[in-house]
């Protein structure tokens, strides 16, 4: 037997048998440990967990971080591959983080993307929504809800109608001409799809966000003016919010959400970037200032 097919039938053996932790936390760590498994095999030819020793993680924590890995995902695994070394009763402890780190050129130390943090958080979304709804501007609401959703531009968003919503609806995917006329599909979420479901109830046929009478861009001038103006009332620590932050927040979450599903931070990037329309991985960076990577 190969030493990863080992590997494999001893974490098996040793996840089916296990209740420690949530469900939740036991696949997560199943999966980071079965990663550290195929390092091990191929670089060690490690046969037996109960094994293994110091010098195998430092240098899987140096893979990692070749790879370019965050610190947070590093950590993730290490936990994983420890939680598993235990559950085969060796009482011999393996290197903890500090005195991993220590060994380490540029140690275990977290580190963010970029230097400006524009996103939104939840409570600030959510109370810019209230104060504009309490003030008589649903729909400002409602454009800012579609910009954290979809990570639309402020353009993108008031260009939205109802035709839009419902073919999003049946394609599972918003569709949005972007800059320079460029199309991208927009993945449907749970959250997205009720946002959409909400709207069409009390939407009428046209434009969602452009009355009869009014141009586009007074709309837009409207909506930043307002941010401008209340956004004191909402806004949590000393950063300047703005409409575009919107797009921010969009894309933290969905890096998040890529990361986890893709454990590839490289490629949650770039997937992120082709969700936003720009395609570019520095740009993509600019938008994750701020968050923890």
């Amino acid at each position: 037997m190969g030493s990863e097919s080992a590997l494999f039938q001893q974490l098996d053996k040793l996840h089916k048998h296990s209740n420690q932790g949530s469900l939740q936390t036991r696949y997560r760590y199943y999966e980071g440990a079965k990663r550290f498994a195929v390092f091990a095999a191929t670089t060690y030819k490690l046969q037996k967990f109960a094994n293994l020793k110091d010098k195998h993680l430092l240098a899987y924590v140096k893979s990692m971080q070749s790879k370019g890995l965050s610190a947070s995902t590093i950590k993730t695994d290490l936990s994983a591959i420890r939680f598993f070394y235990d559950l085969t009763g060796n009482q011999r402890p393996l290197i903890d983080n500090k005195t991993l780190s220590a060994s380490l050129e540029d140690g275990l130390e977290r580190r963010s993307f970029g230097k400006v943090p524009r996103a939104w958080t939840s409570f600030e979304i959510d109370a810019a929504k209230i104060r504009a709804i309490a003030l008589g501007e649903t729909a400002l609401a409602s454009t800012i809800s579609f910009a954290a959703t979809f990570g639309l531009r402020i353009h993108e968003t008031i260009r939205l109608d109802r035709d839009h919503l419902t073919r999003a609806l049946r394609d599972d995917y918003l569709t949005i001409k972007g800059k320079g006329g460029l199309l991208r599909e927009i993945p449907m979420t749970t959250k997205g799809r009720l946002l959409i479901q909400d709207t069409l109830v009390t939407a009428s046929s046209g434009k969602l966000f452009v009355s009869d009478g009014q141009k586009a861009h007074q709309v837009i001038k409207h909506i930043e003016n307002w941010i401008y103006t209340h956004r004191s009332h909402f806004t949590q620590g000393d950063r300047t919010l703005t409409y575009h932050g919107l797009r921010h927040t969009y894309a933290q979450e969905r890096y998040a959400y890529h990361v986890e599903r893709l454990h590839d931070e490289y490629t949650a990037r770039l997937t992120v970037s082709r969700e936003l329309g720009h395609g570019r991985d520095e740009v993509t960076r600019i938008y994750l200032a701020g968050m923890e990577s």
